[in-house]
């Protein structure tokens, strides 16, 4: 999941703000985690909603759904 987000950062530049990753060996992230509502390992949210679990996006499928949020 890191390896498509730091893609789509890398692609879209500066209008990607941050790409956060939140380990599950911290305690502070797992209670992040169990907050946001996130129940099973790896998910990907994009602007703080869950956008994918479990299976990692392809490129062209999270490209445009960044794109439609930039727009």
């Amino acid at each position: 999941m890191m390896a498509a987000a730091n893609e789509a950062k890398e692609y879209f530049g500066d209008k990607i703000e941050d790409i956060v990753e939140y380990k599950y060996t911290i305690r502070e992230n797992t209670v992040r985690c169990a907050k946001m509502g996130i129940r099973n390992l790896p998910t990907m949210c994009i602007n703080g909603r869950i956008a994918h679990v479990s299976m990692i996006p392809d490129r062209e499928e999270l490209h445009k759904e960044i794109e439609a949020l930039l727009q």
